[in-house]
């Protein structure tokens, strides 16, 4: 019988603790709740697990792994959307002919598996649920069974009204290959909403199994204590490594102190240190770690690894999660959760069921009656050369105001600053917070009207600016991103966004007097200027003399510029905005072109057909006439040895576009028509006006491309990478942007993907069948190396 874990729900009900880490990782007496479901597996004899996984689902792959320290086989199913639990468990096991067992990977039971599978065989049954008597029902599913155990109906998290019986489903289920037939393979269904309501509308037998012994949902705060208390007390059976000593399970390299008063049951966990006169009282679990220092106590409490609770603080029924810390004489009342990597000065009180959220900064002597969640976050992190988060969130005016302010800070005053955004009604919001940030550190703003990135950095270009700040908002997923542009006019490098980042750990950055505030002078000129520059690079006679039409689906700033440029050249322009891809065109006349929030562009082209990138790419810099092109370093060899035998020397960058335009200025060849999208769309227009696109296109090495993602988490990359490097050193061609590889007839690269848990490995070769067997050899090798087989 091969069994399937559930381990993709969110948690809400426990943040948050799931904040940081997904719910079956959640530790329970010192160990990841899940890790107590392999546990009951093996003990049954099962041998082969599926973990279906969801939120945070990476961090699940690096605890459990193979699944070798439970003597089993794990593997993980991760679909790339929603399906609900029962479509979770049908794309885990597909089409298979055997007994399937699912549970929770949340829960803490020691159920007993194997008198439930042979109930289940002797049912006859095509699916049996496992039922377990609860006193309060209504955040279960409920059912009624007859004299044999069938099951006769059946609701999801009754009402009031609704609670007919207390008999609790516990999400353990042993299915047929005729109820697994049921189930979509790939749609959302659920167990309880969908398929017994389904089986018992068609009169398939629904069998209920009423298990003796412990079970317990850890779904709130709440009965995360309750469970821990229960198998203190031997409620439930479990095996662990702690000895039993003082009446309570202590691991062996815990550092107790001889005046520390340890009253049972409790827990302590491995390189825990319970320093003198603190005192833990029962049902306390102290995770590994942790320190609790002198004179401090502890009382039916959860402290989660690496937390930090400082002298003579007092802990009453509270959970502080790992590598948070509470200073000294602090007391946390009952039902109280102080999030991962929050700080809590000294002499704070926080009354019982607040919730603070991680990395927070509560300040000394606080009072918290109110949950801190939207609080300031004190840890502000950069990706490439921009801050991002949600603008009700993580990134608040506040929050911008410290960065627009500690970026002023880096430069002597007075200085010229450029501010800008796209024009939505977030992005305003965050840039006027930006200019104030600006203007308190006597910093003389230049702000534009609504306009692209390209627009704003050949502003700062223009106008002799020190650098600038633009602010920008995805309008899928209401994310508002700062991005940080240096002298140049483009993007800024990393040591700048980490000095930033620096000065705002050093504390709050203070305004200057009212005589050294700078002075605001605004301009609307910006996107005139900008698409005047681009047309000056393009032959706009050629544009117009076969004006033809253009779908083009960009961002909103960015189609404006395009449609601009080409209707003064006679060219008819649709524009959508603000799409995840392009809208298949039925005018196979008009020419077509892609580019997504990342400025990833993509074309169809009437009479070729689609074209990706890098061949776009190629055609401009063919054209262009310059004798240096800067591309991205993983551009297919087969298109960099046509362009160098056409005499341009290829300069790698990495693929990201603002990365790539830093690099282009450094290399003193930086090129619109190969870096900005509006230029870009007004090159590849005029040479097809030109009749030119098609004749290069043709003229390009016919090969093919093949790309996998491999989920790996960011912490990771390092590493994986290096071992790519040192297992196949002598093929290594370029390190520009990730790991490029080389070939006899092939190529091979590998790389992070910005902002995503996961490396891309793309393969090129005139042979389809080579391409696609290194792409697959390469995604193993990194599967592999994921999994610690040191023969990868």
């Amino acid at each position: 019988m091969k069994a399937v874990i559930l381990a993709g729900g969110d948690g809400k009900r426990l943040r948050p603790i799931t904040c940081t880490m997904p719910k079956p990782m959640v530790p329970v007496l010192g160990r990841p709740t899940i890790f107590y479901t392999l546990e009951l597996l093996k003990k049954h004899g099962v041998t082969e697990a599926v973990i279906a996984l969801g939120y945070m689902g990476e961090c699940i792959r690096r605890a459990v792994g193979s699944g070798e320290a439970w003597g089993m086989r794990v593997t993980y199913s991760d679909p790339e959307k929603r399906l609900g639990t029962a479509g979770s468990v049908r794309h885990a096991v597909g089409d298979t002919k055997e007994e399937t067992i699912v549970l929770s990977g949340d829960g803490i039971t020691d159920a007993d598996l194997s008198a439930a599978a042979e109930a289940h065989r002797s049912s006859g049954a095509a699916a049996t649920v496992v039922l377990y008597k609860v006193p309060e029902p209504s955040e279960y599913g409920v059912a009624i069974t007859d004299r044999d155990g069938s099951i006769t109906r059946f609701i999801e998290k009754p009402s009031e009204s609704e609670t007919f019986s207390d008999l609790a489903n516990t999400g353990i289920y042993i299915l047929s290959p005729e109820a697994l037939s049921l189930i979509p393979s790939d749609s959302e269904y659920d167990f309880s909403k969908d398929l017994f309501p389904k089986m018992l509308a068609e009169g398939r037998k629904l069998f209920g199994f009423g298990m003796q012994g412990y079970w317990c949902d850890v779904g709130d705060v709440f009965e995360l204590r309750k469970a821990q208390t229960d198998m203190l007390e031997g409620r439930c059976a479990f095996s662990s490594t702690a000895k039993h000593e003082r009446g309570s399970l202590i691991e062996s390299s815990a550092v107790i102190s001889p005046e520390a008063v340890i009253i049972g049951p409790c827990y302590i966990g491995s390189g825990a240190e319970i320093g003198s006169r603190a005192r833990i009282e029962p049902y306390s679990v102290i995770c590994s770690g942790v320190r609790i220092m002198e004179g401090s106590s502890i009382k039916r409490s959860v402290v989660m690894d690496n937390a930090i609770v400082r002298r003579h603080s007092e802990l009453r029924g509270a959970v502080v999660c790992e590598n948070a810390e509470v200073d000294s004489r602090c007391l946390l009342l009952e039902g109280s959760v102080i999030g991962a990597g929050s700080r809590l000065g000294k002499h704070v009180t926080v009354s019982p069921g607040v919730l603070i959220w991680p990395d927070k900064t509560i300040e000394e002597g606080t009072e918290c009656t109110a949950n801190v969640i939207w609080g300031e976050n004190r840890r502000a992190k950069h990706e490439g050369s921009s801050f991002s988060g949600y603008a009700d969130r993580e990134l608040t005016p506040e929050l911008a105001i410290r960065i627009s302010a500690a970026f002023a800070e880096e430069f002597k005053q007075p200085s010229d600053i450029g501010a800008g955004s796209d024009g939505g009604a977030a992005s305003v919001m965050i840039k006027q917070a930006v200019i104030s940030g600006l203007l308190s550190q006597g910093a003389d703003i230049v702000s534009s009207d609504a306009v692209s990135r390209s627009a704003f950095g050949h502003m700062i270009r223009n106008a002799g600016l020190r650098g600038g700040i633009y602010v920008e908002c995805d309008a899928f997923e209401r994310r508002v991103s700062l991005r940080i542009y240096d002298e140049s006019g483009a993007e800024a490098e990393e040591d700048l966004l980490r000095a930033i980042e620096k000065r705002m750990r050093a504390g709050e950055v203070k305004p200057t007097t009212s005589s050294e505030i700078g002075v605001i002078r605004s301009t609307g000129s910006v996107g005139i200027e900008y698409e005047a520059s681009i047309m000056r690079l393009i032959d706009m006679k050629a544009l117009g003399d076969s004006p033809r039409k253009l779908i083009i689906n960009a961002h909103s700033m960015i189609t404006g510029a395009a449609a601009r440029i080409l209707l003064r050249a006679g060219w008819t322009v649709d524009t959508v905005s603000e799409l995840r891809r392009l809208i298949p065109t039925h005018n196979f006349d008009a020419v077509s072109i892609l580019c997504d929030r990342d400025e990833r562009m993509a074309m169809y082209v009437p009479g070729f057909g689609p074209v990706d990138m890098n061949r776009l790419l190629a055609v401009i810099a063919l054209s262009t006439g310059e004798k240096r092109a800067v591309l991205p370093a993983g551009l297919d060899d087969e298109l960099r040895r046509r362009i160098e035998e056409a005499g341009i020397e290829v300069v790698p960058a990495p693929e990201d576009c603002s990365r790539r335009r830093s690099a282009a200025r450094k290399a003193g060849a930086y090129d619109p028509r190969l870096l900005e999208p509006e230029a870009i769309t007004a090159a590849a227009c005029e040479l097809f006006s030109k009749g030119e696109l098609i004749r290069l296109l043709r003229s390009l090495p016919e090969f093919t491309r093949r790309e996998q993602d491999v989920p790996v988490s960011k912490c990771d990359f390092g590493s994986m990478l290096r071992s790519v490097i040192e297992t196949d050193f002598e093929r290594v061609a370029d390190m520009t942007d990730g790991v490029k590889l080389r070939y006899d007839s092939g190529w091979v690269t590998v790389r992070p993907i910005a902002g995503k848990n996961a490396l891309r490995v793309a393969a090129g070769s005139r042979d389809a069948e080579y391409s696609k067997e290194l792409c697959d050899l390469y995604a193993e090798k990194l599967r592999k190396l994921k999994l610690g087989d040191n023969k990868a």
